[in-house]
């Protein structure tokens, strides 16, 4: 049999410039889809304006999963990782299909081990197992057998793949009796853009996103072609996913939020945020500068400070470490379109991520989520 693994290589002038086009990208899409949102409740639209808004509004969303796709390939997504059951996972995973596919395939699961908990972003996860699904099933007229596997494995250096460390795995195999790969296409199908399927049936995008997930997120994936017809898709996720003792899933609630201070360099960004969080009820404070945003914080009481992780001249980045003498316990947004540097800032109390191009309504849902877990700010000294 012929096996394919996917070997991560950095590229650091290809990640720096897809992270320069999504920023730019990202922006516009947020000012056209946040304003196109305010003029969508304007009172006395035409049927007919309707229709035009949200058509503008679809083409904001094939743009926005063009730069997440971009981001992904990179690696350069937000991620939210988390503990979960990966068995309970595919079995919900499953019965949605049955539910919304009927029993065209037949779809079974298998767990060889007592331990299924992994740390993984769980949406993710979810984005792996949709495009593995579809890559099993295509052509979807015809029925397929799908299985899903899972099993505890000691991995020596004898048996692991590139790249991949020696240890204790939970493996996640997928497996199909369709037509397979062929011998020829086996080196590229991971690449972007490769893709076996007819001209305008795909875009040769969704196992190269795949790799860049799993892999992002420390986890490992080959495919392996059967001799007879089939193929196998083998995932590794490293077995310290147990979640540690003192963890809690409890949130209870905080303050309501009084002062949001957003810094953002582009002007009308600043103007459609204004309005949306005054909408909501809260006071604003706005500029485009850490400098004068530092100055705000240390003149007004701020509860949530909500700002680009890139910045002209001094960056987000460099403004919260200037912060965390006088206010430690600061709550903090950042908004940002890929994930440079968050590995250190996550590890600062009270700070989230959001990764761009984002609505007024799920940054206003992150405020409230950020002050619901009781972290509360302080009055500046």
């Amino acid at each position: 049999m012929s096996t394919k693994h996917f070997a991560y290589k950095e590229n650091k002038e290809l990640q720096r410039l897809s992270g320069g086009i999504a920023h730019d990208l990202n922006n516009t899409i947020m000012v056209i889809d946040g304003f196109s949102e305010c003029l969508k409740k304007t009172s006395g639209l035409s049927e007919k304006q309707v229709r035009y808004i949200d058509q503008i509004k679809k083409a904001t969303v094939q743009i926005d999963n063009l730069t997440n796709i971009l981001i992904t390939i990179c690696e350069r997504s937000i991620l939210n990782m988390s503990y979960f059951n990966l068995k309970e996972l595919i079995e919900t995973f499953i019965k949605e299909k049955v539910n919304s596919e009927g029993f065209l395939h037949k779809i079974d699961l298998q767990s060889e081990t007592a331990e299924t908990s992994i740390n993984f972003d769980r949406s993710r996860i979810l984005t792996v197992l949709e495009s593995l699904y579809q890559n099993s099933v295509y052509p979807n007229e015809e029925s397929r057998h799908i299985s899903y596997k899972i099993v505890g494995k000691s991995i020596s250096e004898d048996d692991q793949i590139e790249g991949m460390p020696p240890g204790e795995y939970i493996i996640l195999d997928i497996c199909d009796d369709g037509p397979g790969i062929e011998e020829k296409d086996i080196a590229d199908i991971f690449s972007p853009y490769f893709s076996t399927k007819p001209h305008g049936k795909g875009k040769g995008l969704g196992l190269t996103v795949c790799a860049g997930i799993v892999h992002q997120c420390g986890a490992y994936i080959e495919t392996i072609r059967p001799l007879e017809k089939g193929c196998l898709f083998r995932i590794y996720f490293p077995d310290n996913s147990r979640k540690p003792a003192g963890d809690s899933d409890d949130i209870y609630a905080g303050k309501q939020v009084k002062t949001i201070l957003l810094i953002n360099d582009d002007k009308i960004i600043r103007e459609l945020m204004k309005q949306s969080l005054i909408t909501a009820g809260y006071s604003f404070y706005s500029t485009s500068s850490a400098e004068e945003g530092l100055s705000i914080i240390k003149t007004f009481p701020i509860d949530v400070l909500v700002t680009e992780l890139l910045l002209p001249v001094s960056n987000g980045y460099e403004l919260v470490h200037k912060l965390q003498k006088s206010r430690k316990n600061l709550n903090v947004i950042f908004l940002t379109n890929y994930s440079d540097n968050t590995n250190d800032l996550s590890k600062i109390e009270n700070i989230r991520f959001l990764q761009k191009p984002i609505k007024p309504s799920m940054l206003i849902k992150e405020i409230q989520q950020i002050t619901n877990e009781g972290r509360y700010s302080e009055n500046p000294e």
